[in-house]
């Protein structure tokens, strides 16, 4: 199901699905099935719903996401993570603890929030870094067989796998694998152990654009002769990609990635690795670490060890460095072929200062506070200029390399630089103001009552202590506010989400708002305006003023109430209906079992479908009937009360018409 720009919801059904949100904020719910949730761009919730699921995230500042149901321990639940080319290792990943919901950072003002997940049960084989949306559409392709997609191989698992003509992925769990794919795509995840796979088809080595996956242990992976994407996971991996434009990306510790033959891409992310690119134009991606190697594999084949800080290869291979933030200097030249083309630790080698919407991002650097505090120097390598900015001061300082810039065509302009406080993450745990600008900032004072004011812009604010103050500019965007507290919005905020799992209630202001309940018992508010309410899970009471209000609930997810002060009809899997207030107003149930409870006027309660239990209360009520197992109750001296039934009924006690 694919959704279009707007604030969409998606509900697959018990087979497999596939969920695409589209821009806006929406809400997936994927049911059982092996599904893929993707919320496309924006502020997305997603649940999974039974059996295993694959969640896709893109490179997006500011977005906040939350997954409601990611289960760790179910072989194949995957957090897939395209084009984050600033991070390609799980342990870069920041981790953080709120409470029993764990947060995933992933830069620029971006995270995942996995409800009722622990820091120490996300492991690196459930986050995959994939490069392109093509390289996406592999990885799907092995899950999309009509026939039993994913195949569960318990502790070990010994090749030849079964030969079948479809795709198909194998899981192993905590053992040693070996495995060899004898279809012509497929995917093979050895998880935990130290793991042999290969990509070629039986004897004949005509493998298809395979997918492995070594996951914790020391693995070897071989590609085949096809386009394949390696992943060496946590401890000493060996990959070969083979002939084919291959993928291959150490993760954490001592790897050892060769591209063999054709264009190939090889990162070799934590630990020191050796990379050989072998012959083609290859693509090497490092991340600092001292001891680090790169074999070219043609022309001179010369290597490049990190901790020397010279870096040499054949004309056509591409360089990238990623430093890791260890303290170790960084790239000082780098050489391809027989022209020196990029230089220092942070590189830029395609930075066009006469782009408007081309932006270095420094916002996140906590020593910068303007323009003005950084520095730059230049000097010419052959005929092109080099230009290098410093950012802040003494060991905190970061160096930004721009090839081919002459710093007299820099300005501020060419900079996002933090303004006043920071636009993005958390600062002290003290009593703390921060102060967002002009774009989408993400606030975050931490413990102690901060002041946080976005300006204007899309701003997400963090609320966790009573204390806390949340001011807006009229007109300063869509905002919203994730609230581990009860909260009620302060005026020119838009949207609330309850955090964690405790017990709280959420209000809305004038506008028309949307409230999102965590997993607790929630009572939310819209107040006044068009307002949307979603529970969740637990048993939520919705305050209902306004006709229009919607409420969105799912089944099986608690016994909910909604108290309405004007006319109701209960949406589906809301069980029960008070009205409140002293104006003559109705209420209609659904085809569910309700309880429906009038109040003071005169009142029409109607059940609707299913057996339902009908209370006028005070004032001359008029009932409904449409089930024999429907009951009325009124009370002595409660008006005069009329039943409308279609069938042969009984009048209770103190119902004077029939």
């Amino acid at each position: 199901a694919y959704a279009g720009d707007g604030n969409d919801t998606l509900i697959g059904n018990a087979v497999s699905n596939r969920l695409f949100g589209g821009r806006g904020k929406d809400t997936l719910n994927g049911g059982a099935g092996l599904d893929v949730l993707d919320g496309g761009r924006s502020n997305d919730t997603e649940t999974g719903g039974a059996d295993r699921d694959v969640f896709v995230f893109r490179k997006e500042a500011n977005s906040q996401d939350i997954i409601k149901d990611f289960l760790p321990s179910e072989a194949g639940e995957k957090l897939l993570l395209i084009g984050f080319s600033g991070i390609q290792d799980f342990a870069q990943i920041n981790k953080t603890q709120i409470g029993a919901n764990l947060r995933l950072s992933l830069g620029d003002g971006q995270s995942i929030v996995l409800n009722n997940v622990k820091a120490a049960q996300l492991t690196e084989q459930q986050v995959t870094f994939i490069p392109t949306e093509t390289a996406l559409e592999t990885y799907l392709t092995y899950l999309k067989n009509n026939s039993p997609a994913i195949q569960d191989t318990g502790d070990n698992f010994n090749f030849p796998l079964p030969s079948t003509n479809g795709d198909l992925a194998y899981y192993g769990l905590e053992g040693d694998d070996i495995a060899a794919a004898v279809t012509l795509n497929d995917l093979l995840d050895g998880g935990n152990g130290n793991d042999i796979l290969s990509g070629e088809r039986s004897s004949l080595l005509v493998g298809g654009n395979d997918w492995l996956e070594g996951g914790a242990g020391g693995d070897t992976l071989w590609g085949g002769p096809s386009n394949d994407l390696l992943f060496g996971g946590s401890g000493i991996d060996y990959l070969f990609g083979e002939s084919g434009n291959d993928y291959l990306e150490g993760g954490s510790g001592d790897d050892f990635p060769d591209g063999g033959d054709g264009n190939d891409t090889l990162i070799g992310g934590g630990g020191r690795d050796l990379l050989l690119g072998g012959s083609g134009f290859d693509n090497f991606y490092l991340d600092g670490d001292t001891g680090e190697i790169v074999l070219s594999g043609s022309g001179s084949n010369i290597a490049y060890d990190i901790s020397y800080g010279i870096m040499s290869g054949a004309d056509g291979d591409h360089f990238i460095a990623t430093p890791s933030g260890k303290g170790v200097a960084g790239i000082t030249t780098a050489v391809v072929g027989s022209r020196t083309v990029i230089t220092a630790s942070n590189l830029i080698n395609d930075f066009d200062p006469n782009d408007a919407n081309e932006r270095i991002d420094l916002r996140q650097l906590a020593n910068l506070r303007s323009y003005n505090d950084l520095v730059f120097s230049q000097w010419q390598v052959g005929s092109d200029p080099i230009t290098q900015v410093r950012a802040g001061s003494g060991t905190g300082a970061v160096y930004i390399t721009l090839f081919d810039v002459d710093p007299s065509s820099l300005n501020s302009s060419h900079f996002l630089l933090p303004d006043t406080v920071s636009s993005y993450g958390s600062i002290t745990n003290g009593n703390d103001s921060l102060i967002g600008n002009a774009g989408g900032n993400v606030l975050n004072g931490n413990l102690g009552a901060d002041q946080m004011e976005g300006r204007t812009g899309d701003d997400t604010y963090l609320v966790d202590n009573t204390g806390d103050q949340v001011i807006e500019l009229t007109g300063g965007g869509v905002d919203t506010v994730n609230a581990g507290i009860t909260y009620t919005l302060p005026t020119e905020l838009e949207k609330l989400i309850l955090t964690g799992t405790t017990n709280l209630n959420g209000t809305g202001n004038a506008y028309a708002n949307r409230i999102t309940g965590n997993s607790g018992n929630n009572v939310l508010n819209g107040s006044a305006g068009i307002d949307t309410l979603l529970g969740g899970a637990g048993n939520d009471t919705y305050i209902i003023d306004n006709g229009s209000d919607t409420v969105i609930e799912y089944a099986s997810k608690g016994t909910d109430s909604v108290k309405a002060s004007v006319s109701y009809t209960l949406p589906s899997a809301i069980e029960n209906i008070t009205l409140t207030g002293t104006g003559s107003v109705n209420a209609t149930g659904n085809s569910g079992n309700n309880i429906l409870i009038g109040n003071s006027a005169n009142n029409v309660l109607n059940g609707a479908g299913g057996t339902d239990r009908l209370n006028g209360g005070a004032g001359d009520d008029t009932y409904l009937i449409d089930n024999s197992g429907d009951t009325v109750t009124e009370g002595n001296h409660s008006g005069i009360d009329t039943v409308y039934a279609g069938f042969n009924y009984t009048l209770g006690a103190n119902v004077e018409n029939l």
